[in-house]
């Protein structure tokens, strides 16, 4: 059962990271990590995570209304975690990294994670931290006209 053979429009976002005032998630718990100085930084924040800004959201509903389908969103250029870790710091003056650690010591951490229980470090959250996760949004641009970009230095938070 689907949508066209019910006569019903159906429009699907997909979104990855979400962006805005108090973010939910993975970048609302990196900020609080910031805060309390209980985040450290990775590989220098090298690793790319495709991210939309909730306040641009509603700007592509009637076009999803005009052209139903599956679509993935995002901003350009993909920003990197050092990005975000710049724009916690230029909206929250309390929030910092207390420091930089290699890959190879990460990897060793979440080793020693993986077996200590309540460890708040694992393979799981190395993975999160230093992979690159960016989506195409190529046919949301082509169809929707979908415009979304920014400077990933000013993330607005």
């Amino acid at each position: 059962m689907n949508g066209a053979s019910n006569g019903v429009k159906l429009g699907v976002l997909r979104l990855p990271l979400i962006a805005g005032k108090n973010p939910p998630g993975n970048l609302g718990q990196m900020i609080e990590a910031m805060r309390t100085r209980k985040y450290l930084s990775i590989n220098n924040g090298r690793a790319l995570r495709s991210c939309v800004l909730t306040s641009d959201l509603p700007s592509v509903f009637l076009s999803l209304l005009a052209q139903p389908g599956v679509y993935n969103l995002k901003h350009l250029p993909d920003p990197s975690f050092s990005d975000f870790e710049q724009s916690i710091q230029n909206v929250y003056k309390d929030a910092r990294s207390i420091g930089n650690i290699p890959i190879w010591i990460a990897n060793i951490l979440a080793l020693v994670g993986g077996v200590i229980p309540g460890f708040p470090f694992n393979k799981n959250r190395l993975a999160k931290m230093t992979e690159d996760f960016t989506i195409s949004d190529e046919k949301a641009r082509k169809i929707l006209s979908w415009n979304g970009s920014w400077d990933p230095r000013k993330i607005p938070l």
